[in-house]
């Protein structure tokens, strides 16, 4: 389950969607600028920044699969100074994303895997159950 990490340079998306998931947890939609196309398999994860809010990026599991290439999907929980801030935002914020990044990440010639997680750790299991649903494959 390796892939490369594809892309470093910083893409403005915006916050048009905010799904309460639980007590502490959420998922957010982030639209990519027309024409902008990230390249990601599921597993990987995004760096976010909210820019001019002084808190450092932190990484976020892409929670949505590939074949969805307009948009990220970030699920977390509200820790840390980034993920508390994002619990506050309301629609139409941009934040800087960069990757995809992560070598841990399904591929189609993978038969046989077994999914365990706890918690946001759903995430990147959510986007790998998604794609191979999607895709129709026989794993």
């Amino acid at each position: 389950m390796l892939a490369e990490m594809t892309r470093t340079d910083a893409v403005p998306a915006v916050v048009s969607k905010i799904v309460p998931e639980a007590a502490d947890a959420r998922l957010i939609r982030l639209e990519l600028p027309e024409g902008t196309k990230l390249d990601w398999r599921p597993g990987q994860f995004v760096e976010v920044e909210l820019p001019g809010s002084g808190i450092p990026s932190k990484a976020y599991s892409i929670a949505n699969p590939p074949q969805d290439g307009t948009a990220i999907e970030i699920l977390f929980e509200r820790r840390g100074a980034l993920s508390e801030r994002l619990t506050l935002l309301n629609g139409g914020e941009t934040l800087l994303l960069r990757g995809p990044l992560g070598k841990w990440a399904y591929r189609d010639e993978d038969r046989h895997a077994a999914l365990i997680c706890a918690g946001t750790g759903i995430a990147p299991m959510r986007a790998i159950v998604r794609y191979v649903l999607e895709k129709g494959l026989p794993n």
